[in-house]
């Protein structure tokens, strides 16, 4: 550069005029004076740049203040909407839950009213309502005392005063206690409406032994039957017990627990008194309902073995009885009472024994005996033996099992006529009824013939023609029913007809005729049996 174009710097030729040393004195200053320009240039770049930063943050703080400010504005014109539209759905509720309190009033009004009119229903029905209309005013009254001081209320009044004040979060805080107290109380409203209307109670029914019938009458008369065990459920909660005591029935007491009310069970098996109980039923439980029919046994004994029998109740009819063959021990028999063990087969009579039964305990008969007298029969000859009919042995043989009574016997020997006779057996163990018989000796022996009576003949009777053998006869003279005179003895009569003494049989209903004898008419014939002569062997006579 040239002189001129540093106005004020003198020019290049003086510089170089000064001395060596002035010239290095001049080479410092201008590095001195060079670094401190240079520092003074890059502070006054650091200050601009530092201030300019400075401000962009200022700025930038600012902008993000004004955004979360309008954000809050946003935030809260939103919760303050939303808040408004949550108490309004609340006041909705609210005003529901007051409608169903007017509701629970007038129905309470409409069952007391319909009570009032039942004059001649029957008391069932009267105390079916009455446990209605209790439940229903027990209910009433719960439903306008929580709905009075009930939680909700509160907090709604709190939340309408925190949002009108601007206190947002507050209110918000508010309706959401407000939320939770009607949840609550919709909630216990359904628990409670189960509880006064819907909720009943079960009893539990058990016998011994197990599968007696049984049948339950509830408080209002109405009837359920079943055999044991069983579960009863639905039964109407008519009482509302204090301190587990019934109070009187269909009052409104403050605190307590529904029950049942009486209960009656009565259980029936064949051959026990019934037995019934009574009981109540609190909410929510299954009492056990429980009967015994005390039971003992029967051991039955006989001689011989093998012989039915019949158990049956003495001095009662409950319909109760059981059978068997001997031996046989008898289980389930009623205790308590006396029974008859009778021992009865075809041709024997009856046997028995009274016994007393004990509960647990075994009865037991004696040998009952049920025998016959045995029977020895014996022939001297060889012969057939037959008993009934049926062959019982040959010359000679025992019976033991005859049924007692009348019997039949016909021997059967080569050489001579049958002999038939009858004996008897007893029913009794006593000795043996021994029968012994000899051909010869029944053929020698000669009796009366029992057909002639000893007379060789037979006589014949006839019956009167007019009367038929009763001695009686139609009157002659007979008027509408009415006799006229006719001799002998009138009779009985019947509508249109009387009845006079027979004149031809003389009342002996035989015929009247010239060779009679005592006024019977007869005629004889020989004897088939003793051929004439009276006389006949013991081989000749009919069983």
């Amino acid at each position: 550069h040239s002189a001129e174009a540093r106005p004020g710097l003198a020019p290049s030729s003086q510089l170089r005029a000064p001395s060596s040393a002035r010239q290095k004195s001049g080479g410092k200053e201008f590095v001195l004076v060079a670094i401190v320009a240079v520092l003074v240039l890059a502070g006054g770049g650091w200050f601009v740049l530092k201030t300019r930063a400075e401000n962009a943050e200022k700025a930038r703080l600012a902008a993000e203040l004004v955004q979360k400010q309008q954000a809050e504005t946003n935030r809260l014109n939103g919760l303050k909407n939303s808040l408004r539209s949550k108490l309004a759905a609340a006041r909705l509720e609210w005003e529901a839950y007051e409608s169903d309190l007017r509701d629970a009033e007038r129905r309470a009004g409409e069952l007391k009213s319909e009570l009032r009119s039942l004059r001649d229903a029957s008391p069932q029905k009267k105390a079916e309502l009455s446990a209605s209309l209790s439940a229903q005013e027990l209910y009433t009254g719960w439903l306008k005392n929580s709905l009075l001081r009930h939680p909700a209320k509160l907090a709604r009044v709190q939340a309408e005063e925190f949002l009108q004040s601007g206190a947002v979060d507050e209110a918000a805080a508010a309706v959401q206690e407000l939320r939770s107290a009607l949840d609550g109380i919709a909630g216990e409203i359904s628990r409670r409406k189960e509880y006064f209307f819907a909720t009943t109670a079960g009893v539990r029914l058990s016998s011994k032994p197990e599968g007696v019938k049984w049948i339950l009458t509830d408080a209002y008369g109405r009837t359920q039957e079943g055999t044991t065990p069983a579960s009863v459920t639905g039964l109407p909660l008519t009482h509302f017990a204090e301190g587990g005591v019934p109070v009187s029935p269909f009052t409104s007491v403050p605190a307590g627990e529904f029950t049942t009310g009486k209960i009656t069970v009565r259980f029936l098996r064949s051959g026990w008194p019934d037995v019934v109980k009574e009981a109540t039923a609190p909410s929510g439980e299954n009492q056990v309902i429980e009967a015994d029919f005390p039971e003992g046994a029967v051991a039955v004994r006989s001689i011989p073995t093998g012989v039915p029998f019949k158990i049956t109740q003495n001095g009662t009819d409950r319909g109760w009885s059981a059978t068997g063959t001997t031996p046989a021990t008898v289980q389930g028999v009623p205790a308590g009472g006396d029974v008859q063990v009778r021992l009865s087969r075809p041709g024997y009579s009856d046997v028995w024994q009274n016994l007393a039964i004990e509960p647990g305990k075994v009865a037991q008969t004696l040998e009952l005996d049920h025998r016959s007298q045995p029977v020895r029969i014996k022939v001297a000859e060889p012969a057939r033996i037959l008993v009934d009919g049926k062959l019982a042995g040959t010359q000679e043989t025992e019976l033991s099992a005859l049924p007692p009574g009348e019997h039949t016997l016909q021997l059967d020997a080569p050489g001579y006529p049958p002999y038939r006779a009858k004996f008897t057996v007893a029913q009794k163990a006593t000795p043996a009824l021994s029968l012994a018989y000899s051909f010869k000796q029944l053929a020698a022996e000669n009796i009366t013939c029992p057909a002639c009576s000893g007379a060789g003949s037979i006589q014949h009777h006839g019956r009167c023609n007019q009367c038929n053998g009763t001695g009686r006869r139609d009157c002659p003279d007979c008027v509408n029913g009415v006799a006229g005179y006719v001799d002998g003895d009138y009779g009985g009569g019947v509508i249109g007809q009387k009845m006079v003494m027979c004149s031809a049989c003389n009342r002996k209903g035989y015929f009247i005729c010239e060779s009679c004898t005592n006024g019977t008419a007869y005629w004889k014939t020989t004897c088939t049996t003793c051929r004439g002569d009276g006389k006949v062997s013991k081989l000749q006579l009919p069983p």
